[in-house]
């Protein structure tokens, strides 16, 4: 599991002036960076080693030379593959995944995609073809971002790092679809030019015309034409496909639910492994929607070391502002902030685990399952998974672009149509690359945000295209009552190897917000905090936002789309205002410069007067004060920070962007970016704001007041975390 970036073209020497890719990419693999590049490419990648944790298997990986491949995910069949693509006197230089797939597109091209098992995004540069090759599995469990321009081709496996080169640039385009489902269709996302490839798409750019080809290389099953079920058959391939999900050379553990499919998985678990291992799983204290029992039961059968992490409305609002730094976009789904909490404490144990996404997709386990397969036009299926009702959206948006209905579905309307000429399969597809799309999305931030690889042995290739050939009965059952049965399939798996089922309907991952939303100060003030920021956005109806956040300050209940335009519209103002650190260049001097003037923070001194430009450059380049960064977001460049060798931090922002939030997102990047325990933080005496601020976060402060020993005429305070 790994960050991959890639660039061609012009931009590269932009790129080499900023933080590298495979930096801004470091949470995804701490273990190991590596870059390859000529003249027309370059390859980066941050490396967490899973499977061969030997340096012969870091990347760029390159044994012939010109063929270099940079590669994220895990290719659980490569031990068999290996058997098939290597010849009889050929051995192998690793033990590892990574070049049994650089062999394959060595041999084969990207013709060996369908001889793979796993998930991945990949490039694969071919310099004799002048050629960079790409491919995501056909789940899309892996992301694959890029952005082309001409000649300018750039590639990594988040936005940021796309982002950070190009600008945080809103797609206004497609902010309606956003705010009615949450996510959006197809190849766009919110960050205008920065594109996602598609589930199952390859393609290929050629460095030196700058064509750029894409293709869908996987079709999921055309038909459900299996009207025998054959569970035994079902039963092998679930235990072939968690032993081919449990090859790890990093302790390993499973995130348990308390329904069957984390339990069906426990069973196979515990049959391949010996030895014990952690299970982990998210408890809300106190509510209706807590499950944690069940699963500590499950823990118990199978003998599993036991981790119950509890999550509350407090640790709703904390996360919240972790996640947003990970996620690039706003967040879609309330279950993306337990993921982060779970992820972050299952870090001290282990650092791959495996989950039960997918299960409900592919076996139709979920409610919506009774109505949706029933469908009859293209107009009911594009409206499935809508949040919120377009004319809700319109009072608090200021649709200048997409001012209609008919535009907040996006590719939903093409993509429905196109799936309902095929029946029920179209309509499982239909869902697995709108609805699982987004699911898979979350997983993949938050756990690698963690440094942790979660797994979904559900999603494995053989368990994909049996479900699929079922006819629907086979997975979903209406009893004479009335009253429907769903998974079948895997209730049978259950019952054959676990033991009688449980008769009280499963819950599933539901977070209680509108628990916490209707009867938590905690959450109703920091929504308001995040609802004050809106004053810069245009796109805003500022009058329908300003209701909203009296009505939350008050002890009035708000109604359902209340609720959800809550959610929507401060995952959107939290998203944009959210400020990202971007080292300093020579381009970023001109900013740096009329900032501090504009903060009135650049005095020297010794003259007690405003230095000139040349003066300025001089300063910020000295020692020790050469750490500096620009603060942006998706409102540009909106301050800067310094961290000197002597821990000083000095933040500036402009006054229009300035608050707690930003200087508290701000403060927090900053120390994550150095290992010390104990930092100085420039502060203007006058500004009891940031006394206040800095209180927040429980530090012992130490006044230490020195005029001689500051470049700027300011306090200091000393900060030791905790």
């Amino acid at each position: 599991m790994c960050g991959i970036f890639g660039a061609s073209g012009e931009i590269i020497h932009i790129i080499n002036k900023h933080e590298s890719g495979a930096k801004l990419l470091s949470h995804r693999g701490p273990h190991n960076e590596g870059i390859w590049s000529d003249d027309n490419v370059q390859l980066e990648l941050s490396r967490l080693a899973i499977i061969d944790p030997s340096e012969n298997a870091n990347q760029p990986f390159e044994l012939f030379p010109g063929k270099i491949l940079i590669f994220n995910g895990e290719i659980y069949n490569f031990q068999e593959l290996k058997k098939e693509w290597l010849d009889d006197d050929e051995s192998s230089f690793t033990k590892s995944d990574t070049e049994i797939l650089y062999r394959g597109l060595c041999k084969y091209g990207l013709n060996c995609l369908k001889k793979l098992n796993g998930m991945f995004s990949f490039a694969f540069y071919d310099k004799s073809k002048n050629k960079i090759f790409f491919a995501r599995d056909r789940s899309g469990i892996k992301p694959f971002y890029y952005y082309h321009n001409n000649h300018d081709f750039v590639f990594a496996s988040e936005q940021k790092a796309i982002a950070n080169y190009i600008g945080w640039n809103t797609n206004f385009e497609r902010l309606s679809e956003y705010a009615v489902f949450r996510h959006i269709s197809g190849e766009e996302t919110l960050l205008k030019d920065i594109f996602e490839l598609e589930p199952g798409f390859a393609g290929e750019f050629n460095v030196i015309t700058g064509e750029l080809k894409k293709w869908n290389w996987n079709e999921l099953n055309q038909t459900r034409n299996e009207h025998k079920m054959d569970l035994d058959y079902l039963d092998s391939i679930l235990n072939d496909a968690v032993k081919r999900h449990l090859i790890s050379d990093a302790p390993l553990g499973i995130q348990l639910s308390g329904g069957i499919d984390s339990a069906i998985l426990s069973h196979y678990v515990s049959k391949n492994i010996q030895s014990q291992i952690n299970s982990f799983t998210i408890k809300f204290p106190n509510s209706k929607f807590d499950e944690s029992i069940q699963s500590k039961e499950i823990a118990e059968k199978f003998n599993f070391i036991h981790h119950e992490i509890n999550f509350t409305e407090e640790d709703f609002v904390n996360y919240w502002k972790k996640s947003i730094q990970f996620f690039d976009e706003p967040i879609h789904h309330f279950h993306t902030l337990p993921l982060f909490k779970l992820y972050e404490f299952c870090k001290k144990y282990v650092t791959v685990i495996l989950t039960g996404e997918g299960a409900d997709e592919v076996f139709l386990g979920y409610k919506h399952h009774e109505e949706i397969l029933s469908y009859e036009n293209s107009k009911q299926l594009r409206n499935f998974g809508k949040f919120l009702d377009f004319k809700t959206i319109q009072n608090f948006f200021n649709f200048s672009i997409n001012n209609t209905e008919e535009e907040s579905f996006g590719r939903k309307t093409i993509f429905s149509e196109k799936c309902m000429k095929k029946g029920e399969i179209g309509i499982s597809n239909y869902e697995f690359f709108t609805h699982l799309k987004s699911l898979l999305n979350r997983i993949d931030k938050m756990s690698m945000a963690n440094s942790i690889e979660a797994r979904t042995p559900y999603l494995d290739n053989n368990l994909i295209d049996f479900a699929m050939k079922q006819i629907s009965q086979n997975l979903i059952k209406q009893n004479a009552d009335g009253n429907f049965v769903r998974k079948v399939p895997l209730k049978n798996i259950y019952q054959k190897n676990i033991g009688k089922l449980n008769t009280s309907e499963k819950i599933g991952f539901h977070v209680p917000y509108d628990e916490w939303i209707q009867n938590s100060d905690t959450l109703r003030n920091f929504c308001v905090e995040i609802l004050e920021q809106s004053q810069n956005f245009n796109e805003l109806n500022l009058i329908e936002v300003k209701k909203l956040k009296i009505k939350l300050l008050s002890n009035n209940q708000l109604d359902s789309n209340e609720e959800k335009a809550a959610w929507v519209l401060c995952n959107y103002i939290l998203w944009k205002i959210f400020p990202r650190l971007k080292k300093i260049d020579e381009s970023d001097f001109k900013f740096l410069y009329e900032l501090l003037q504009n903060k009135k923070n650049i005095q020297n001194i010794s003259h007690n007067k405003m230095p000139t430009y040349e003066e300025h450059v001089k300063f910020i380049l000295q020692e020790p004060y050469t750490n500096w960064y620009i603060i942006t977001s998706v409102f540009g460049k909106i301050g800067a920070v310094y961290l000197s060798k002597n821990n000083e931090i000095g933040i500036n922002i402009f006054e229009k962007y300035d608050s707690y939030l930003i200087k508290e997102a701000v403060f927090q990047q900053v120390i994550e970016k150095n290992s010390s325990k104990t930092f100085s933080v420039n502060i203007n005496p006058k500004n009891h704001q940031m006394k206040d601020f800095l209180e927040k976060f429980n530090f012992r402060l130490k006044l230490s007041f020195d005029k001689s020993k500051k470049i700027f005429p300011e306090d200091t305070y000393e900060l030791k975390l905790e």
